[in-house]
């Protein structure tokens, strides 16, 4: 049994982000372009069978298995399963092996190694907040003001209409902070599960 986790340098808990950070940093030093050994090749391909293996299980949805198939029906899912899976480790190791032909600087440029970029997506959870922010001040200040100046807009639309701008500005704040925060808790969490069993 291949231990991808291993090879990928990641423990069993990894994050998506903790992978891809992993993933980028290991292609980066194994890239035969970049490393002269005779196994970097391999391991360079090695590294993306696991990365891809490792992606694919933390993103593929959970589907429930029904408590009424028989021994027969598992083993014949399982046969199809272990086929697709030969068959897609072909497929991951050949664009690794044409990934391994590219000078680095290219394969720096492919879409395959810029999907790794995590710092990405720490762009777009500040940005939600810092709109977020915008939205909730500015639609109470905005408010205040207006109601202050013109008591005919003190109607049920008006309040309404800043009820739901306010709680827009209040989700995007939560999940650009969900976002962010998710690494670290996970760290956290896995640094505290390590503490106790020490």
């Amino acid at each position: 049994m291949i231990d991808y986790y291993a090879i990928l340098e990641v423990p069993r808990d990894a994050t998506i982000d903790e992978v891809k950070r992993s993933y980028r940093r290991l292609a980066r030093k194994y890239h035969p372009d970049v490393n002269p050994s005779p196994d970097a090749q391999e391991r360079f391909i090695a590294i993306t069978e696991a990365y891809e293996f490792i992606l694919r299980k933390l993103t593929q949805e959970s589907t429930p298995q029904s408590s009424h198939t028989t021994y027969e029906s598992n083993l014949e899912a399982q046969a199809i399963i272990d086929e697709w899976l030969k068959a897609e480790r072909e497929r991951i190791r050949a664009r690794a092996k044409a990934h391994a032909r590219m000078k680095y600087s290219q394969f720096k440029q492919t879409e395959y190694f810029k999907s790794t970029d995590t710092k990405q997506n720490q762009i777009v959870a500040t940005l939600a907040i810092a709109v977020g922010i915008f939205v909730v001040v500015g639609s109470v200040r905005g408010t205040l003001k207006v109601i202050a100046e013109n008591e005919e807009l003190r109607n049920v639309n008006y309040i309404g209409s800043f009820v739901i701008i306010f709680i827009v500005g209040i989700i995007l704040i939560g999940v650009g902070s969900a976002r962010l925060l998710s690494p670290l808790h996970k760290k956290w969490q896995r640094k505290k599960r390590t503490h106790h069993t020490a």
